[in-house]
C-alpha cells in the first residue's frame, strides 16, 4: 500500500488538477459581467437587480466537466428582482426574453425547471430568475410538469455562508459581499471544498450511465460532507476524504423518521429536502448509497490495502491522466525542494520536504560539499 505521506501528497495534488482553470475562472467572471449588464440595461426603468452565483461556483466546489478543454464549466447564475409585484410565470418569461432577443445568446439559451440554460459547446450557465421580497427573503421560479409556474423558497447566500463556516471553523469570517468575484475567491480552497470537489469528480465518471435523475445530486453530497467534516488547522484531503466516507452510512442510518424514510434536508432552508423522492423513487436512494459504498472502497479502502502499482491502476479509469500528472508534480515538488536544500528528517515521519522551520531540516549535500 501506498504510504500515507504519498496519499496525503496524492490528494492534495489531484484536487488541483480538477478544479476550473484559471482560464475557465476567468471566462466565467467575464460571462457573468455580461450577462449582468445585459440583464440590467434591458430589465426596465426604476426596477432594482441583484445578480451572484449559486451552488458550487458560489460554494467553491466546482470542478471540471468530464468532457471539454480546461476552458469549459457548468455553474450557476442568481438574477433576483428586488421588491417587485410579479407572478412567476412573468418573471421567468422576463428574464427569459431579454436573453432570447440577445444576438450574443439567442442561439444558446433553452428552458429549464427553474433556469434559463445558456449552452456552449461543453459548457453551460443556468440563469436563475429570483424575487427578493422586502423582509430579505428570496424565492425563485420553477416551472410545474403541467407547464405551470409557481415560485419556491431559496437562500442560496445563507447556503454559502453556513457551508464556509464549516470549511473555516473558527476561523471564518462572515462576507456580506457574496455578490461579487463569484470564482476567483477561491483560486485558494479549503480542504472541504477539496474533498467536495473529489467526490463530485468521482461522482461524475462512476455514475455517468444512470439516467440523470438516479445521480446523486451534488448538493446531497456537499451537505453530508460538511456535516461530517471536522475543522482542524492540521487536517489533510486524505484525513478529511477518510473521515468523511466511512461516516456516511452511519449518518444515513441517522436520518431516518419513524418510517424509516431519509430526512436529508437544506441546513437553512427547512422547506428544501434533498431526499424528498427517495420515496417514490427508491432507485435514486439506491444510487446514492450504491455511490458513496464505492466512494470510500475506491478512494480510502483500496489505498489502505493495495499495492501502490494496483492502487493507482484502480484510480486511473476514474481519475484518468490527472493520476500521473498529480504524482509528476509531487515528483517536481520534491525534487525544487531538494535543488533548494528544503527538507526535513525524523524517524517518525521520514523525510519531508518543503519544511526548512523544521528544527529537523538540513541542507542538500552534493559532489562539491555545498
Amino acid at each position: 500500500m501506498p504510504e500515507k505521506k504519498e496519499l496525503v501528497n496524492f490528494y492534495q495534488s489531484l484536487s488541483k488538477e480538477i478544479q476550473l482553470s484559471e482560464t475557465a475562472r476567468d471566462i466565467v467572471e467575464r460571462t457573468f459581467d455580461t450577462i449582468k449588464n445585459l440583464i440590467e440595461m434591458n430589465i426596465g426603468k426604476n426596477i432594482s437587480i441583484v445578480t451572484f452565483p449559486q451552488g458550487s461556483c458560489s460554494l467553491g466546489t466546482t470542478i471540471k466537466p468530464l468532457k471539454g478543454s480546461d476552458e469549459d464549466f457548468d455553474v450557476d447564475l442568481i438574477v433576483a428582482l428586488k421588491n417587485e409585484d410579479i407572478e412567476a410565470s412573468e418573471l421567468k418569461q422576463k428574464i427569459g426574453a431579454i436573453l432570447l432577443n440577445s444576438s450574443r445568446y439567442k442561439d444558446k439559451v433553452e428552458e429549464r425547471g427553474r433556469a434559463w440554460c445558456i449552452k456552449y459547446c461543453q459548457s453551460h450557465i443556468d440563469v436563475v430568475p429570483a424575487l427578493i421580497s422586502p423582509d430579505g427573503s428570496m424565492c425563485i421560479t420553477d416551472k410545474e410538469n403541467d407547464g405551470t409556474y409557481v415560485y419556491i423558497k431559496s437562500n442560496p447566500q445563507g447556503l454559502t455562508r453556513w457551508f464556509l463556516s464549516k470549511c473555516r471553523g473558527n476561523d471564518y469570517k462572515d462576507d456580506d459581499n457574496l455578490k461579487t468575484k463569484p470564482v476567483h475567491p477561491y483560486a485558494s480552497y479549503t480542504v472541504l471544498q477539496k474533498v467536495v470537489q473529489i467526490l463530485k469528480y468521482h461522482r461524475n465518471v462512476v455514475c455517468q450511465d444512470l439516467p440523470e435523475k438516479e445521480k446523486p445530486i451534488s448538493m446531497l453530497i456537499t451537505i453530508i460532507s460538511a456535516e461530517l467534516y471536522y475543522y482542524n488547522n492540521d487536517i489533510t484531503v486524505f484525513d478529511a476524504l477518510t473521515q468523511i466516507t466511512e461516516k456516511i452510512p452511519q449518518y444515513l442510518e441517522q436520518h431516518k423518521d419513524e418510517s424509516g424514510h431519509y430526512k436529508i434536508g437544506n441546513p437553512v432552508n427547512e422547506d428544501e429536502m434533498f431526499t424528498d423522492k427517495w420515496e417514490e423513487h427508491p432507485e435514486r436512494k439506491d444510487a446514492f448509497i450504491n455511490w458513496a459504498n464505492r466512494a470510500y472502497n475506491d478512494l480510502i479502502s483500496d489505498a489502505l490495502n493495495d499495492p501502490r502499482v494496483d492502487y493507482t491502476q484502480r484510480l486511473q479509469p476514474i481519475f484518468g491522466d490527472f493520476v500521473s500528472r498529480s504524482y509528476e508534480n509531487i515528483g517536481k515538488y520534491d525534487q525544487n525542494n531538494q535543488l533548494d536544500g528544503n527538507m526535513s528528517y525524523t524517524n517518525e515521519s521520514g523525510l519531508k520536504f518543503g519544511d526548512s522551520t523544521d528544527e529537523n531540516s538540513f541542507k542538500r549535500n552534493t559532489f562539491w560539499g555545498n
